[in-house]
């Protein structure tokens, strides 16, 4: 474990989140590093660092789903209510090769040892572009993705995408995977994304999206870049109720604290 929020093991939890409640959280990525398309200001987990061929080293889809059915089979036995379980872990789980594979196997192993308990996943959205992983997107009972900028010269600065992304393809996916609630971070400092022109942008891209419902918070833990400060709770009310006012969509809040 780094001085960074990894998880080191597949199953990690139950954490108490302040969007999604009681989840157990599954990491398909390394146990050691983050593995991520972004380099987010902000993330806990760190800087995004680049390194040849490490796309090979992410663990096979038979031993992240043996480790899983271990897992809940063990939280199947214990009282306690879970309220979701989330691919989310060390990174962006959708850069997994077989991420399809794994979202089909964990969702029979919720099945068979926690029914009714439902599977969703953290995305920073940079591969929603591609059919097939909004296919495995649709597969899952909640979506919760990343649009933290309004436009492609914010995200740019604010999230860092890192290859060759295209702005335009990630709304336009967005826009197709459909029944998905964004998540927005704002902050303040060295990159501010809570002004009234950025805020006026992701508005129109909020509106172009047409989510079922946007999350809105701040930083709350150590962020990569420690020029990075979070925004005041009452500045993102203002942002929720502008959204809502300007494009019908409705927003909840959650504060640093």
């Amino acid at each position: 474990m780094t001085e960074w929020m990894l998880q080191s093991n597949v199953v990690y939890g139950p954490i108490r989140s302040r969007r999604l409640g009681t989840s157990l959280g599954i990491n398909i990525l390394p146990p050691d590093r983050k593995f991520c398309s972004y380099d987010c200001l902000y993330c806990q987990c760190g800087w995004t660092v680049s390194e040849d061929g490490h796309a090979r080293t992410l663990p096979s889809a038979e031993w992240l789903l043996a480790a899983i059915d271990q897992q809940f089979r063990h939280w199947s036995e214990v009282p306690i209510a879970i309220n979701m379980i989330t691919l989310a872990g060390n990174g962006e789980p959708t850069l997994h090769p077989r991420f399809g594979e794994i979202v089909d196997g964990l969702l029979g192993l919720r099945d068979r040892w926690l029914p009714m308990v439902p599977v969703g996943v953290l995305s920073n959205s940079s591969t929603v572009h591609r059919l097939i992983i909004r296919q495995a997107l649709k597969r899952l009972d909640e979506r919760f993705m990343k649009l933290d900028a309004g436009c492609a010269e914010m995200w740019q600065q604010l999230n860092r995408p890192l290859g060759h992304p295209a702005w335009e393809a990630m709304l336009e996916g967005l826009r197709a995977l459909q029944d998905v609630m964004l998540q927005s971070l704002f902050v303040s400092g060295s990159t501010e994304n809570a002004t009234e022109e950025a805020v006026a942008d992701w508005i129109e891209a909020i509106a172009f999206v047409r989510p079922k419902l946007v999350h809105l918070y701040t930083v709350s833990r150590r962020p990569a870049d420690p020029r990075v400060l979070p925004v005041p709770e009452y500045r993102l009310m203002e942002i929720g109720r502008r959204l809502t006012e300007t494009t019908g969509v409705a927003s909840e809040v959650f504060s640093a604290q």
